[in-house]
């Protein structure tokens, strides 16, 4: 039944199919009503019999003609409920045509981009939009999608009232977000899902600048974007919709931009300068000269020049130090000003927010105390990250010395490491602690999966089965791999030193030129063997006998490290050499807490801040970059409260007002947004299989004069129902009067006959 149903289609063809069903009504009915009468034969009966065999084969056809009819009404009224439809060349003009539109409009940030007399490419957009709707049929219904991140349909329903649509475009704000294609193609599979017009008169028409890398790979071939719309339009498949393709960039855009600001380290203190990276990339078709670098800190310029002419895709990276001194939130500002015409000027500038302190916070773990600080398993490290006296008596811990350096290490005996207050620490660092319980461990976990970072050094004392058990637990845990030794059997070796992985990892790229570094010049002689989970461990340092020395894992937000010998004199005379301190402070700075990540947001995303039990009862405000002000919401986040608002629409800084105290969260466009190379027409339409519209008059009539494909039959079905109906009641009428008036055999008549026969 399918196939016929697919060769005369429905708008409902769930109903259509339950019409046809029904039409088996009137012959269940005729048969229970045979059923109900019984056969008792009487002596006068076969007199009767002989009477009506005559006239037997007029009644049954008289019958079966009215149940024919009576199932053909049942299965016409349900299909004139399902809707059928034709191809308008079937049945040319009859029924109606009734379309339903979904525009869909990209208001992402590269649609902000200018042409030489200041119009937007949002502007022409919005403009053919505006076009296409005064085309429309007043009887057509029109649905509305956006494509800024996250896609939004507007008007998620079949609108009829056009005026109501026109004011929901002219709604429509161009923003700096980021393309959300996949999600508004969404929006427009759900729409299609509910519209109760026939297929062929579902009309979609897709608005944008057809940015290069959102719908062309690299390698040229579509993109999921592609893909989705392919599968809409039924270029791979059947066809869900008639899709247009409208694209309104004009010509290859000029746009110079600024695509990168950050810090080197994530060791950010007041201690010593702070190396920011500023990358300047020309995004354009055309050679950029006679700009301008400006570097601004808390508004004001601390540092202009001019740049060298840039090539189209040629990028410039500048190394920016700067000393800050004070703590707190401080905020620095890279812009560009071009020397010619840009037609992007959203990405002209970007945007950082810093948590600068004294010193980042390090706790370190002794397994074993010594008499003084040098004697204990962490002092060699408490002194290369936190310089002091290695022969200062030791002290009741915890103990920590006013920091000289970006980092401030405090170290505490292993019976003391529970009662600390891990959250204050970026870095947790474990020397030669022997076993932790398995709820210490489930902690440490969670420390590490909020973005704090564990340092592990191996001593005699490590309790190579604890760690295992628990440290390991099958891979689901902390360590990047098990330990196969125990510290009794470490292995000893005569010459063995530590050794670079090929290639270089970036944590000791620093090392790769200078072999003769007392790094590989170290002596090693022991070190606990580690069986390294290829799935999720990398490989920082290894042995000259090819046996890890030093592995890293991510664990949530977090990092560890393992390194296999100890961070005292007892199994390498490493912590002796320079290069200690080096290495150490790049271990700590790639396991330090992302405290700027927090700061620094999207233009989309939502600020949220989390707050204590006392700042959730303070005053809170949100100051937007253009002087707005608005009131954050608080949403609880497990025990704690959140200020929560967004999303945010501006580049720029966010002020957060607690009380007496200020939050800066600097927001930044999408990056992906600023590539505003878009792919020409021959090239989308191999990729959609679509044909490309033009931004005119022309378009607009190609593409609604193409809409109407099919004709809906509903109402014709209904007069046809209604005709059926009358010719049934007067056929049954008529065949009822006519076995009325048949001569019936007399009785008497029938017996003089039986006795002359």
């Amino acid at each position: 039944m399918g196939q016929y149903l697919a060769a005369f289609p429905f708008v409902h063809p769930a109903i259509a199919a339950a019409g046809i069903a029904c039409g088996a009504i009137p012959v269940i009915i005729h048969l229970i009503n045979r059923r109900r009468h019984r056969r008792v034969p009487w002596a006068a009966m076969r007199f009767l019999l002989a009477a009506n065999r005559r006239s037997a084969r007029r009644m049954w056809i008289e019958q079966w003609l009215l149940l024919a009819m009576r199932v053909l009404l049942v299965v016409l009224l349900g299909w004139a409920v399902a809707r059928p439809y034709l191809p308008m060349s079937a049945l040319f003009h009859v029924g109606a045509a009734r379309l339903h539109h979904i525009i869909v409009v990209d208001n992402s940030g590269s649609m902000n981009v200018e042409d030489a007399e200041g119009h937007t490419e949002f502007d022409r957009g919005r403009g053919f939009a505006q076009q296409l709707l005064s085309a429309f049929d007043d009887q057509d219904a029109v649905s509305l999608v956006t494509l800024a991140d996250p896609a939004q349909a507007v008007i998620a329903h079949a609108a009829y009232d056009h005026r109501f649509v026109r004011e929901q475009l002219a709604g429509v704000k161009p923003t700096y977000c980021a393309t959300d294609v996949l999600g508004g193609l969404g929006a427009v599979s759900r729409i299609l899902d509910e519209s109760d017009t026939p297929q062929g008169n579902r009309v979609v028409y897709v608005i944008s600048d057809f940015s290069q890398s959102t719908w062309i790979g690299p390698d040229g071939q579509p993109t999921a974007a592609a893909i989705a719309l392919r599968s809409l339009s039924g270029a791979d498949g059947a066809a869900r919709a008639q899709v247009h393709l409208v694209q309104v960039a004009s010509a290859p855009a000029a746009n110079l931009a600024v695509i990168g600001l950050s810090p080197e380290s994530s060791l950010v203190g007041t201690t010593l300068p702070v190396r920011i990276n500023v990358t300047i990339e020309n995004l354009g078709v055309h050679t950029a000269g006679a700009a301008t670098f400006q570097l601004r800190r808390d508004g004001d310029i601390v540092r202009r020049e001019s740049l060298p002419s840039l090539a189209p895709q040629e990028r410039l990276v500048l190394p920016v130090t700067m000393q800050f001194a004070r703590e707190g939130d401080q905020i620095v500002e890279a812009r560009v000003v071009p020397g010619s015409a840009d037609a992007l000027s959203a990405d002209n500038a970007r945007y950082l927010a810093l948590d600068v302190r004294e010193a980042t916070p390090v706790l370190l773990v002794d397994g074993r105390t010594g008499s003084s600080l040098i004697g204990g398993q962490a002092g060699y490290l408490a002194t290369a990250l936190s310089p002091w006296s290695a022969s200062r008596p030791l002290e009741v811990s915890p103990r920590s010395v006013k920091p000289t350096t970006p980092v401030a290490a405090t170290v505490v005996s292993a019976g003391e490491f529970g009662a600390e207050d891990w959250s204050k620490y970026d870095v947790i660092a474990l020397c030669n602690v022997s076993r932790l319980s398995k709820e210490r461990w489930a902690q440490l976990r969670d420390y590490v999966e909020a973005g704090g970072g564990l340092l592990i050094f191996a001593g005699d004392a490590v309790d190579v089965d604890n760690y295992n058990r628990y440290g390991y637990d099958d891979g689901r845990g902390l360590l990047p791999g098990r330990f196969s030794a125990t510290p009794g059997d470490a292995s000893v070796s005569a010459d063995l030193q530590f050794a670079l992985t090929k290639p270089a990892h970036p944590l000791v790229q620093d090392f790769v030129d200078h072999p003769e570094s007392g790094l590989f010049r170290a002596r090693v002689d022991h070190y606990l063997p580690l069986s390294l989970d290829s799935n999720r461990a990398e490989l920082v340092l290894t042995y000259t006998d090819g046996a890890p020395a030093l592995a890293m894992l991510r664990v949530g937000e977090g990092r560890v490290a393992v390194c296999t010998t100890t961070a005292d004199m007892s199994w390498t005379n490493l912590p002796a050499k320079g290069d200690f301190v080096s290495l150490m402070y790049q271990l700590v700075a790639h396991l330090t807490r992302d405290r700027q990540s927090g700061l620094n947001a999207i233009v989309g995303a939502d600020l949220k801040v989390p707050l204590t039990a006392v700042q959730s009862s303070l005053p809170l405000e949100v100051r937007a970059p253009d002087g707005a002000t608005a009131a954050p919401s608080l949403t609880p986040v497990g025990s704690m409260l959140t200020a929560t608002y967004g999303p945010l629409t501006q580049p720029g800084f966010y002020d957060l007002s607690i009380g007496t105290d200020q939050q800066v969260t600097a927001v930044n466009v999408p990056l992906d947004e600023s590539r505003t190379e878009v792919a020409n027409a021959a090239s989308l339409e191999r990729v959609t299989g679509l044909t490309v519209r033009p931004l005119d008059a022309s378009g607009v009539e190609a593409a609604v004069s193409a809409g109407a494909r099919a004709t809906e039959l509903s109402r014709t079905t209904v007069w046809i129902v209604l005709g059926f109906l009358f010719f049934e009641a007067w056929l049954a009428m008529t065949l009822a009067a006519g076995r009325e008036g048949t001569p019936r055999p007399h009785p008497v008549k029938g017996r003089r006959r039986l006795r002359t026969a």
